[in-house]
């Protein structure tokens, strides 16, 4: 088989019909009717199932989220579902032309349903972001709702063994946005983002955190602090950090504690109990002529700029034999990049007055920084060098303070370590 080419099932074989073909019914046959073959969860989402199979899965609806019907082709508006199985997890589900459709027209005609327990047979894995979504795929998917038939009665029999009955209330709700899934297309250009939407400030005016806004700066980084993990175990549902359930004291080679059975702790999440896959959390130096302060860089940014996802540097660090709770060396490429940044200010980082914020976004587009950068006036004078931290890993900072804290930039709820620095404000220019 073509490993590279999709492929509806695992046969290598070919069943051909000719005109001498003769078909007739079968009286005895003892097999599935429908010959589903359900892929657990949890191997679609740990990536164990090969992107290139198509694969069959059930499970109930916990949250549906609107049609997005921009594009002026049917085949091409969307719904975004989440499912759960009867062990708890749950996987996202993406619902192409007819069958977003099908399924919103069952949900009008049953207003008082309570629990919709659908299957996809012949579905097809997409990754984006590093996250798995089953997807249907063209006209081919078999999509079945609520239907009575053997699959779909036991699956419900097995739920309602441990949750909530069928008659009792409503076990799905309804996204608030899709924002997450077409952040990409909605994104505003650079342009737009970092010279009309915000203001552009130097570290000196933002280094007091006194009013919850976003604001752009251009600044180099100039260190990596090595006092916490470059990375953190997200919940694979919404990207918050998970905790373990029942943690042990002994980490693994790869950092990671060895029990595996994490919960989530974001009250926005549709689940506790949680797989967990690794994304940067990299707090950086950076320096511009007025000062420096630390930012923490997550996952979409840093992969742009490394080149790589935090899930493939930790299985990559985890094979040449070293820990990963240490810094890998591919982070200090990052050193003396010069960067304009739009830096979160968040409701956390003004009631506790500390000044490491989220990094929301960046870009390296040198005509951008430097069109930014000639929107200031810098004295003459101005010695940048008297704030300079070189490029070492600047763990001499004296009194760094750890907290775990939750920081919320729109929609996304990321987690980070907090740094506060007792050194004084860069005074600032006047």
């Amino acid at each position: 088989m073509d490993e590279g080419k999709f492929q509806l099932t695992d046969q290598m074989q070919k069943l051909t019909f000719t005109h001498e073909t003769t078909v007739a019914p079968c009286v005895d046959f003892s097999g599935s009717i429908n010959g589903f073959a359900f892929i657990e969860y949890h191997s679609i989402i740990v990536g164990t199932v090969p992107l290139n199979i198509s694969l069959d899965v059930i499970g109930f609806v916990v949250a549906i989220g609107k049609i997005d019907a921009r594009n002026e082709d049917r085949k091409r508006h969307k719904m975004r579902l989440q499912i759960q199985d009867v062990n708890g997890s749950q996987l996202d589900v993406n619902l192409w032309g007819d069958y977003c459709y099908k399924l919103n027209e069952y949900i009008q005609k049953n207003p008082n349903i309570l629990r919709i327990v659908i299957i996809l047979q012949f579905a097809k894995i997409n990754l984006w972001q590093d996250r798995r979504y089953v997807n249907t795929y063209y006209d081919v998917t078999k999509f079945i709702i609520n239907t009575e038939i053997d699959e779909i009665k036991v699956f419900k029999k097995i739920l309602n063994q441990d949750g909530p009955h069928e008659n009792s209330s409503s076990t799905f709700s309804y996204m608030k946005s899709n924002r997450s899934s077409y952040m990409k297309s909605n994104r505003s250009s650079d342009k737009d983002d970092f010279v009309l939407n915000h203001e552009l400030k130097t570290i000196a005016d933002i280094f007091e955190p006194i009013e919850i806004k976003k604001y752009v700066i251009v600044a180099t980084i100039k260190g990596i602090l090595q006092h916490t993990s470059w990375h953190y175990p997200a919940c694979t549902n919404c990207n918050t950090k998970a905790v373990p359930k029942n943690p042990s004291n002994e980490p693994s080679l790869t950092g990671s504690l060895k029990n595996e059975t994490y919960e989530c702790r974001n009250p926005k999440c549709t689940k506790t109990e949680t797989l967990t896959v690794p994304r940067f959390m990299i707090p950086v130096r950076v320096q511009d002529h007025t000062g420096s302060m630390t930012l923490t860089m997550f996952e979409q940014d840093a992969k742009k700029l490394l080149k790589i996802s935090a899930k493939d540097l930790v299985a990559k660090t985890a094979k040449l034999g070293f820990c990963t709770n240490a810094y890998p060396s591919d982070i200090n490429v990052l050193k003396d990049m010069k960067l304009a940044f739009i830096v979160s200010v968040s409701k956390y980082n003004v009631q506790r007055n500390t000044n490491q914020y989220t990094i929301s976004r960046i870009s390296d587009d040198e005509i951008l920084i430097e069109e930014l950068e000639k929107k200031f006036v810098i004295a003459e004078g101005v010695n940048s060098q008297s704030f300079e931290h070189g490029t070492t890993d600047c763990e001499s900072q004296d009194n760094i303070f750890i907290k775990d804290a939750i920081s919320q930039t729109d929609d996304n709820v990321t987690p980070m370590n907090v740094f506060k620095s007792t050194a004084t404000s860069p005074k600032k220019k006047i």
